[in-house]
């Protein structure tokens, strides 16, 4: 199946003008959508630590620099290591998804 019998249905039925038109605003939705997506996602994120990505990033140093300190009894440094491990899961995916993003808008 080529472009031109896919976008032949939606010109011939007026949906759009023409195939450079069509392509256009197909492509246009599809990073507007991918947009949205990822900016859920974000939001998720955002909502889940209460807090945007650079003060996450802080916090997450923050708690990583206690784990190695001599503050803390084993019992606390197990349970420290088990949500800095989590946490850096989240900003693992919360950086990729902020980058992904910032690829989207550019292409936008």
């Amino acid at each position: 199946m080529s472009v031109q019998s896919i976008l032949a249905p939606l010109i011939q039925n007026q949906i759009f003008t023409d195939e450079e038109t069509a392509v256009r605003e197909l492509v246009h939705s599809y990073i507007q959508r991918q947009i949205e997506r990822l900016r859920g996602e974000i939001q998720t994120l955002e909502d889940k630590y209460g807090m945007g990505y650079e003060q996450f990033d802080a916090y997450l140093r923050e708690r990583s620099q206690l784990l190695v300190s001599d503050f803390l009894t084993s019992e606390e440094r197990h349970l420290l290591g088990q949500a800095v491990m989590e946490g850096e899961e989240d900003w693992l995916e919360w950086k990729a998804q902020r980058e992904l993003l910032d690829s989207w808008l550019d292409l936008l």
